[in-house]
C-alpha cells in the first residue's frame, strides 16, 4: 500500500463506516465486510492459515445475555495494552495479539460466560495485502497476525453485542511492516501540482518491489531568486513527511518550480515539478434536481415470493455533477462526494464526476459534491420503501396476560417500509379495530390494550389480523394464529438498569431508573430488569408489560431496549395484579430513552494547519456527521516512524470541538500528526511547523 493507512481509511469512511449508526441492510453490510476483510482460506497464503472473521457459534442465549454487561475491549501484546507495533517483514514473521474484554462487574461473569463472549470477537485487517489475521485454533480472543508486504495497516478487534452484524465495541492497533528498500521511485503525473490542493506525496512513491516499505523523508528545493523563495514560503506549506499544500492564490504568472526528493533507506528519488494555477471550478450543477431511491424496486417476485436482488442486479441510481471553469478547459480540481446521513443514503463515488447512491432506510439525506476550489453542489435524496407484502404476524409464545400490551411481531417486505398498519381483533362478542404504530422496526404494538377486559385464565383469542391502513395497496392481511390469555397477581415494584461507572464511588452494578432519562446512541441495545413484589409467584415477570411511546426511536421486548433512531421515547413498564381487596389494579413505571446518532464522520475545518516554531497549534472540528451526533472525541498523536499512537487526555485544550497542542522542540519542516476518533469515525490532521 502506498501512502498512509489512515488517510486511505478516511477516504473510504465517507462511503461506509465500519460501525453504522442504524441497522444495515443486507447489501450495505456486505459492502462493509468486503472492504474490511475477506472470509475463507486464501490460496496464496504462504502460512496456509487462512484469513477472515471468526464469529460465535454459541447458541446459549442465557450465556450470551451477559453481553449486555460488556463495557469495552482492548488489544494487548505481551500483557500490555498496545497502541502500535512494528514488524520486520519475513515469511515467518508473526505477532500474537490478545483481545481483552472489559465488563461492568467481572466477578459476576462465569468462566463459561466469558468463553461464550470471547467466541463473538471478530478480527479484521484494514489491508489484507499487508497484514492478515490468521485462523484461530483455540480462543477467539487470541489472534496471530501475519506480515505479507511492506506498508501501514491496522488490526481491529470488535464485539457485536446485539447480533445485528455491526460492532458495538472495538479496539484498534496500527501496524507498520518494514522491509528493506532496494530502490525508490517518485512519479508525479505530468510533473505538475495544482493550486488549492493538499497532496500526500507518499501517494506517488513506489519501491523496488511491492513487498518493500520504509519511512520516507521528503526535501524541497525551489528555483529562482529571493523573491521566488519568499513567494514559495508564502504560498506553499511543505513537510518532511510528504504533506504538500498549495494555496489557491497561486497563479500561473508566479511560475514556481520545485525539485522534490524522496529518500528511504538512504536511497533518493527526485522529481522536477511545476506548481500551476490549473483550472479551478467556478460553477457546479447536478444533473438531477430531485433524485429518489425506492427500496422496493430492489425486490423481485421469484416463485411467488419477494426476493432481494443481488447487488449487481439492482437498479443503479447515479448522479453526475457538471463542473465548469473560467477558461472552459477541463478542471484540474478533485471532486469529492459525501452523504449527510450514511444511515439513509450510502454513496459510491465513480469516475467522470459521477456517484452511485443506495437507499438504506426511509428518509431524506443530502448528497454533496465538493471541488478542491471550494465550490459545492447539493441535492436532497428521498428514500421510500413501498409495502409489497406483510409476510408474517406472530405473538410471542402464543400467549399473553391480563392487562399486558401484547407485541405483534410483523415481518414486512421490504423491511424498511414504514406504512401504517391496523390490527383487527375478532372475538365472540365484538369486532374491535385497534390502530397500530408505524415504525422501521418490525415490532408493532397496538395502542390500546388487547386483553384488559379478559381477566379470567385461559381465555382464547381466535382471530387477530394485521393489514395495511391503506386498502388501496391491495395487500392481503396476515392472520395471527390463536393465543390464550392468562391472569397474574404479581405487583410491579421497580425497574433497574446497568450502571457503567459511578463517578463518585467508582462502583459498578445496578441502579433504579424510575423517572430518569437514559442517554444512548442509535443502534445500541441495553437490557433493563423489572422487579416484582413476590418473584416466586407464577407467571412472575412474564406478566410485566413493556411498551415504547415511539418505536421509530426505540423498541422494547421484555426489557431489552434497542435504539434505532434519533429522538426521545418513553418506556413504560406495567403489570396488572390483584390488590389487597382482590381487585385488579394497574401499576406503571416510566423512564425516557434519549437517542443521538453515533458519529460516522468527523469533519475538520482544515486537515493541514501551519504554525510557527515555538507556537501552539489548534485543530478545529467543524462538525460531527450526522449533524446531531455529539460523541466524545478522543485525540491521539501519531508517530509515523514507530507507528505509535498516544492518547492525549481530555482537558480544556483537548475537547469535542478542538485540540490545542504545543510544538515545543519542533523545527521548521517537522510535522505533528494528530488523529481524532469519535463513535465509529476517525480523521487525521497534520500540523506543519514553519520558520518564525
Amino acid at each position: 500500500m502506498k501512502g498512509k493507512f489512515i488517510k486511505k481509511l478516511v477516504a473510504y469512511a465517507m462511503t461506509v463506516a465500519m460501525v453504522a449508526a442504524t441497522p444495515m441492510t443486507a447489501f450495505a453490510s456486505e459492502f462493509a465486510d468486503n472492504f474490511w476483510v475477506s472470509d475463507g482460506v486464501d490460496e496464496h497464503d504462504p502460512f496456509d492459515t487462512g484469513t477472515g472473521t471468526v464469529s460465535s457459534t454459541n447458541t446459549n442465549t442465557t450465556v450470551l445475555d451477559e453481553l449486555t454487561k460488556v463495557k469495552g475491549i482492548t488489544i494487548k501484546e505481551n500483557d500490555k495494552v498496545t497502541a502500535s507495533t512494528v514488524i520486520n517483514l519475513s515469511e515467518t514473521t508473526t505477532k500474537t495479539l490478545v483481545a481483552e474484554v472489559q465488563y461492568e462487574d467481572e466477578k459476576s461473569i462465569t468462566d463459561e460466560q466469558k468463553k461464550a463472549i470471547e467466541e463473538k470477537i471478530t478480527w479484521r485487517s484494514s489491508n489484507l495485502e499487508i497484514i492478515r489475521p490468521a485462523a484461530r485454533q483455540g480462543s477467539r480472543a487470541i489472534c496471530p497476525i501475519n506480515a505479507y508486504n511492506g506498508g501501514f495497516a491496522s488490526i481491529t478487534a470488535s464485539i457485536d453485542v446485539d447480533n445485528d452484524g455491526e460492532a458495538d465495541y472495538m479496539a484498534r492497533v496500527m501496524v507498520m511492516v518494514k522491509n528493506t528498500v532496494t530502490a525508490v521511485h517518485l512519479n508525479i503525473p505530468d510533473n505538475k501540482l495544482y493550486a488549492g490542493h493538499t497532496y500526500d506525496l507518499m501517494d506517488y512513491v513506489s519501491f523496488g518491489s511491492p513487498k518493500e516499505f520504509d519511512v520516507v523523508t521528503f526535501t524541497y528545493k525551489f528555483d529562482g531568486d529571493d523573491k521566488k523563495q519568499k513567494l514559495a514560503n508564502k504560498l506553499v506549506t511543505k513537510s518532511n513527511d510528504g504533506t504538500f499544500k498549495i494555496d489557491k492564490k497561486l497563479k500561473d504568472k508566479d511560475a514556481l518550480k520545485v525539485t522534490i526528493t524522496a529518500t528511504a533507506n538512504g536511497i533518493p528519488a527526485t522529481a522536477e515539478v511545476v506548481l500551476s494555477e490549473g483550472y479551478p471550478v467556478t460553477k457546479m450543477v447536478m444533473d438531477n434536481k430531485k433524485p429518489a431511491y425506492a427500496i422496493d424496486e430492489d425486490y423481485k417476485k421469484v416463485d411467488g415470493e419477494w426476493k432481494l436482488l443481488p447487488v449487481g442486479e439492482r437498479k443503479a441510481r447515479t448522479l453526475k455533477v457538471t463542473a465548469t471553469t473560467k477558461s472552459g478547459n477541463p478542471t484540474t480540481d478533485d471532486i469529492t462526494w459525501s452523504s449527510s446521513d450514511n444511515r439513509i443514503v450510502r454513496i459510491i463515488p465513480q469516475e467522470d464526476n459521477k456517484v452511485q447512491f443506495e437507499g438504506l432506510a426511509v428518509g431524506k439525506a443530502t448528497i454533496t459534491a465538493t471541488a478542491t476550489s471550494g465550490k459545492t453542489a447539493k441535492v436532497n435524496v428521498t428514500v421510500t420503501a413501498k409495502l409489497l407484502q406483510i409476510k408474517s404476524a406472530t405473538i410471542k409464545n402464543d400467549k399473553t396476560y391480563s392487562g399486558k400490551t401484547t407485541p405483534i411481531v410483523i415481518e414486512r417486505v421490504p423491511k424498511q417500509n414504514t406504512d401504517k398498519l391496523k390490527v383487527v381483533i375478532d372475538s365472540k362478542d365484538e369486532k374491535k379495530v385497534v390502530k397500530a404504530k408505524a415504525g422501521i422496526n418490525p415490532v408493532i404494538t397496538p395502542v390500546n390494550d388487547l386483553v384488559t377486559k379478559l381477566n379470567y385464565d385461559g381465555k382464547e383469542i381466535t382471530s387477530v389480523k394485521v393489514e395495511p391502513a391503506n386498502k388501496k395497496l391491495g395487500i392481503p392481511a396476515e392472520t395471527v394464529k390463536k393465543f390464550t390469555v392468562h391472569q397474574s397477581d404479581v405487583e410491579l415494584t421497580g425497574v433497574k438498569g446497568v450502571v457503567i461507572v459511578d463517578k463518585k464511588t467508582g462502583a459498578t452494578g445496578f441502579t433504579s431508573v424510575d423517572k430518569k432519562t437514559v442517554n444512548m446512541n442509535s443502534n445500541r441495545m441495553a437490557t433493563y430488569f423489572a422487579t416484582v413484589k413476590d418473584p416466586t409467584k407464577a407467571p412472575g415477570l412474564d406478566a410485566v408489560s413493556w411498551t415504547s411511546s415511539k418505536e421509530t426511536v426505540a423498541t422494547v421486548d421484555d426489557g431489552r431496549i434497542k435504539v434505532i433512531g434519533d429522538g426521545s421515547a418513553k418506556i413504560t413498564v406495567s403489570s396488572v395484579y390483584k390488590n389487597a381487596k382482590g381487585k385488579f389494579t394497574t401499576k406503571k413505571i416510566s423512564f425516557t430513552i434519549k437517542s443521538t446518532p453515533k458519529c460516522e464522520e468527523i469533519i475538520l475545518k482544515s486537515n493541514v494547519v501551519t504554525v510557527k516554531e515555538g507556537k501552539a497549534a489548534t485543530i478545529n472540528i467543524k462538525q460531527q456527521s450526522p449533524k446531531k451526533a455529539n460523541d466524545t472525541v478522543k485525540w491521539y498523536t501519531y508517530d509515523k516512524t514507530t507507528g505509535e499512537m498516544k492518547l492525549i487526555p481530555a482537558s480544556k485544550t483537548a475537547t469535542n470541538k478542538k485540540l490545542t497542542i504545543a510544538t515545543t522542540g519542533k523545527k521548521a519542516g517537522d510535522v505533528i500528526t494528530v488523529i481524532a476518533m469519535a463513535g465509529s469515525a476517525e480523521v487525521e490532521a497534520k500540523i506543519v511547523v514553519v520558520a518564525k
